[in-house]
């Protein structure tokens, strides 16, 4: 099964440098962990959101003209 003429149709966001932002994340981890041992607060666990960020870096469907109608 040949899927090349779906590729075409998929492009990357506007501003998917943005996606640089949810290695952060990754930073934070830490952070993250040390509430599941007990050692860190509520609180800490608002650092997974810069994970969010990620999602920048997954292209997205793009609609041409004939698929409309």
């Amino acid at each position: 099964m040949n899927d090349y003429k779906d590729a075409d149709s998929y492009q990357f966001e506007k501003h998917w440098y943005l996606g640089f932002l949810g290695l952060i994340g990754f930073y934070k981890m830490p952070l993250v962990w040390a509430v599941f041992q007990g050692d860190g607060t509520l609180w800490d666990l608002t650092n997974l959101l810069w994970l969010l960020w990620l999602l920048y870096f997954l292209p997205e469907k793009t609609i041409k003209n004939d698929e409309l109608i």
